[in-house]
């Protein structure tokens, strides 16, 4: 999962709100809705988010934007982080499921 992550924060850009504490946009590269979704959900999840909120500029630009807002004692960055923990742990079960399913038929 290292590896996953260090070739997934290639594809991310993090500038920090200077009008707001704790809080910033990620830009993230050749993603769209899917990806979007996902995260802004499962930042949702997290009572240390005070805000989540994600969207794709334009459909012939290949980039979404997650802006994030965290209470003190958090960064947008361990936010993004643990959402992003939870949403591969998600996948992982959910392919184990699939593969199991799959053998016994």
């Amino acid at each position: 999962m290292c590896v996953t992550r260090v070739l997934v924060w290639r594809r991310v850009q993090f500038k920090a709100d200077s009008k707001i504490p704790n809080a910033g946009t990620f830009k993230i590269t050749h993603e769209d809705h899917t990806l979007g979704n996902l995260v802004y959900m499962q930042l949702l999840k997290d009572p240390r988010v005070l805000y989540a909120g994600y969207r794709a500029p334009h459909p012939l630009e290949n980039f979404i934007e997650v802006k994030v807002q965290t209470a003190e004692g958090a960064t947008p960055q361990q936010a993004l982080m643990s959402a992003m923990d939870v949403i591969l742990k998600d996948l992982v079960a959910i392919e184990s499921s699939f593969n199991t399913a799959v053998r016994h038929k």
